[in-house]
């Protein structure tokens, strides 16, 4: 009676395989994942550099304290004007936590920004100026809106 063994060489050979044939399912099942991602990403580029470019250079910036229109200018006309917002900080009509805050708004060649504001963290300052229709900047601690229009 003879007895054949497996030899460690013919596991090494099965493993081999059977890794190779992994490496192969797996190429072909994220194949078409990555397929739609790369879809999907120049669906969505495209739309981007579209309305990019469908945007029109607006005529008048509008500024809205609390929701309310109280200005607005010609972006053809230089100008600077300082907006000042009072706001309750506990929601209570004692002039004593009336908040009085400032920014001021700059217009100068078709388009507007903000060079000035004393909130904290000055992220209406940073923000690019605006020139294009539909295009904002808030203020959020003084309860302010820029929108081109």
């Amino acid at each position: 009676m003879r007895l054949e063994m497996n030899k460690p060489e013919n596991r090494t050979d099965n493993q081999n395989e059977q890794t190779g044939n992994a490496k192969k399912s797996f190429c072909k099942r994220y194949k078409s994942d990555i397929i739609l991602i790369s879809i999907v990403l120049l669906i969505g580029t495209s739309a981007l550099v579209f309305q990019q470019l469908s945007m029109k250079t607006g005529r008048m910036v509008k500024v809205y304290l609390d929701g309310k229109e109280v200005k607005s200018f010609s972006l053809d006309e230089d100008t600077e004007y300082k907006i000042v917002a009072a706001s309750d900080r506990e929601g209570q009509s004692d002039d004593a936590d009336i908040f009085e805050g400032y920014n001021i708004l700059v217009i100068e060649r078709g388009k507007a920004y903000i060079s000035e504001a004393d909130c904290h963290e000055q992220i209406c300052v940073k923000h690019n100026a605006i020139s294009k229709t539909g295009e904002t900047i808030v203020c959020l601690p003084h309860s302010l809106v820029i929108e081109v229009r």
